[in-house]
């Protein structure tokens, strides 16, 4: 960490010889003594004097020694301690945690079995994220693809597929349509089910589908299904809802067409990604967002609830 002049210097006074010293030091003879020179041209002072073929310090050399001596040794000493393996740690960013529940268990799960990782969140909106990424403010962001333009500095992994599902009354055009694209929407009346009903996952019905709040011709929100079946009747309109806070059957006796819209969830890093810690963790949720391993937490959920509504009765 000193300059080259000052290690000869300090090694020549130990050695009480520019030869040695340089041979030491890998450095030519002609080379260190014009280090040696112009060292004391700098500080307009002369380090040694000659004794008997020895290199001797002069009394403000002998001063300088001590100081950069003691530069030397709080060199070394931070070196010692700088030299450590740093704690891996991740830096998440998302748009909440009621949006991206199914993040938090996956970061809970991957802690109890590699205790050694560390974890931070940022909350931003979107744009803030992608900026937050691109600028290296959080490693890895978690969000629908849909929300994110393409860009040759980010890879987005599909982790599994967010299922919306539009609830569409009888005589309405799509009925008879098996496919609708998000371009369908533009102009339609679309009562949306609140929040509030979401089970373990949720994120804006109408930013999954990339519509804008008044984007459509007509948006309500619905407090449950009961009002949302009203509403989409008087609208004349359909229905936009996370598919699994609905009642399926309910929806059938009442002449309802469902229709499924899936969109990818996604982990986001920047690309090229490098860091083992990163890339472990992006394989883990993968692997954490499986089909089968998220029925199997599914079924392990439902058992927990049902147990604890038999405790409470």
């Amino acid at each position: 960490m000193l300059e080259d002049k000052i290690l000869l210097f300090l090694e020549t006074a130990r050695r009480q010889s520019l030869n040695r010293a340089a041979d030491a030091m890998g450095i030519e003879q002609d080379e260190a003594e014009e280090m040696i020179r112009a060292l004391e041209r700098r500080l307009n002072l002369k380090l040694f004097s000659e004794f008997q073929g020895k290199k001797r310090l002069t009394r403000l050399g002998e001063k300088f020694y001590h100081g950069c001596n003691r530069l030397e040794e709080m060199a070394n000493e931070l070196l010692e301690e700088m030299d450590y393996t740093p704690v891996p740690q991740i830096q998440i960013g998302f748009t909440g945690t009621r949006d991206n529940q199914g993040v938090i268990d996956l970061v809970s799960q991957y802690k109890s079995q590699n205790s050694q990782v560390t974890f931070t969140f940022r909350k931003e909106d979107i744009p803030g994220l992608k900026n937050a990424l691109v600028g290296g403010d959080v490693d890895i962001v978690f969000g629908l693809r849909s929300a994110f333009d393409e860009d040759p500095e980010l890879k987005m992994v599909d982790l599994f597929e967010y299922p919306l599902c539009l609830i569409v009354p009888k005589d309405h055009p799509f009925e008879k349509k098996k496919k609708i694209a998000v371009e369908d929407l533009q102009n339609e009346n679309i009562v949306v089910l609140d929040r509030r009903q979401a089970v373990t996952f949720f994120v804006d019905p109408l930013v999954a589908c990339g519509l804008k709040r008044g984007g459509a011709a007509w948006q309500s929100k619905a407090r449950s299904l009961d009002d949302l079946i009203k509403t989409v009747r008087l609208a004349n309109g359909v229905g936009l809802a996370v598919k699994e806070n609905l009642d399926h059957d309910r929806l059938k006796d009442e002449k309802f067409t469902l229709i499924d819209l899936k969109f990818p969830y996604a982990a986001i890093v920047r690309d090229p990604e490098e860091r083992p810690e990163i890339i472990n963790f992006v394989e883990a949720a993968v692997e954490y967002f499986l089909p089968e391993a998220a029925k199997e937490r599914a079924k392990k959920a439902e058992k927990r609830a049902k147990k604890g509504g038999k405790s409470s009765e």
